[in-house]
């Protein structure tokens, strides 16, 4: 139990660590800009506080925990605004009625117990599970023109972007 705590505390720490001198290094809203499209502090210190509320809720195993650094969830974000980046040069978007739709159909009847799930998981509400629906149909529709892995297309394509990270 003492190693968990320790692990934990650890990653944690260096998330702190990490962020701190990020800002000090840089004290532009933008921690990355992937081809004039950047990702904002505000961004990424959400997802990391939404990172970890999961794995704390999971109480997941420490060696999983601590594989977690602060870097990942960059290079997590990275990927999503080069799909987002693509799909934008080439006219592919997804309409309100569209997310609307998936996000029924995935809470169904049960959108209060839905969200309170979402909250006490992710610490996030409705807007944003809105905005992670929207996304993932955006992934879907990038990969079904791409014709192939979305994951192997990323790792060819990120050659192809200019990705700066401050």
């Amino acid at each position: 139990m003492k190693i968990t705590v320790i692990f934990i505390l650890a990653v944690f720490l260096s998330l702190f660590i990490y962020r701190y001198y990020s800002r000090t290094l840089n004290d532009n809203k933008y921690i990355a800009v992937v081809d004039g499209e950047g990702i904002t502090r505000q961004e990424y210190d959400k997802e990391v506080e939404r990172v970890k509320k999961f794995y704390l809720w999971s109480k997941q195993d420490y060696n999983r925990i601590a594989s977690i650094s602060a870097q990942d969830i960059l290079d997590h974000m990275i990927e999503d605004k080069i799909v987002a980046v693509y799909a934008k040069k080439k006219g592919i978007f997804v309409k309100p009625s569209e997310t609307q739709e998936r996000y029924n159909a995935i809470v169904g009847d049960n959108e209060k117990e839905y969200l309170e799930k979402l909250s006490a998981m992710y610490g996030t509400g409705k807007d944003d599970f809105l905005k992670k629906v929207e996304k993932d149909i955006l992934s879907e529709k990038v990969q079904k023109l791409i014709g192939q892995s979305l994951k192997t297309w990323i790792t060819e394509e990120k050659m192809n972007y200019k990705i700066t990270i401050f």
